[in-house]
């Protein structure tokens, strides 16, 4: 196995902390939400509440 190493993007607090406050979730939680782009309330609500639909495997290379 390759050694590697994990980069973590920069995020601003204060999203972290309007995140974890609107929706009741951990710091953590919101920090990864924004890591990810989720920054407005109702898009990360959708996305932790299973509203958007998922991605089609079958799209991807070699799926028969």
């Amino acid at each position: 196995m390759r050694d590697g190493s994990w980069t973590i993007d920069s995020c601003s607090a204060a999203d972290i902390t309007a995140l974890a406050t609107a929706l009741e979730i951990s710091e953590t939680t919101a920090s990864i939400l924004v890591r990810r782009g989720y920054t407005d309330v109702e898009e990360a609500r959708a996305f932790l509440e299973g509203e958007r639909a998922p991605h089609d495997p079958y799209l991807l290379g070699d799926m028969t």
